[in-house]
């Protein structure tokens, strides 16, 4: 039977024991601070080690994704390159915050990511944003 971990605000009568895995897009800090992981017991599967480890590790730049699926015929996609990036202001770092995106169509190159009729875009910066934004 499957069981799925949601927020519990740390009641302790709705937590689960993972036989397999645990799934989660919380932060590696966020995660071992939650109490969804009980990391202090000896059979936790995380050593004590790699836990302190972790949370010693210091927050650095994010990146921000986009995935959009959008439509568009092959032959418009035969004109389009699978890459672009766009930089707001070339006087400036390409690390500089809200200064630089990059975009890839890889279905440009690559037909059998989207249905027919349709494409797949990915857009991100590159890790220069504040991960607590």
């Amino acid at each position: 039977k499957k069981k799925r971990k949601t927020n519990d605000n740390n009641n302790n009568d709705n937590k689960i024991q993972a036989k397999v895995a645990v799934v989660s897009n919380l932060s590696v800090w966020d995660l071992f601070q939650s109490g969804i992981l009980d990391t202090s017991q000896q059979q936790s599967a995380l050593k004590q080690k790699y836990v302190q480890e972790k949370l010693a590790t210091p927050v650095g730049k994010s990146f921000m994704h986009l995935h959009v699926g959008f439509r568009m015929t092959r032959q418009e996609l035969d004109k389009l390159q699978a890459h672009y990036i766009h930089v707001q202001d070339w006087s400036m770092p390409v690390d500089a915050a809200d200064n630089m995106a990059l975009l890839s169509i890889p279905s440009v190159h690559d037909p059998t990511l989207a249905p027919d009729g349709y494409a797949v875009l990915h857009i991100y910066t590159p890790a220069t944003e504040d991960y607590n934004i």
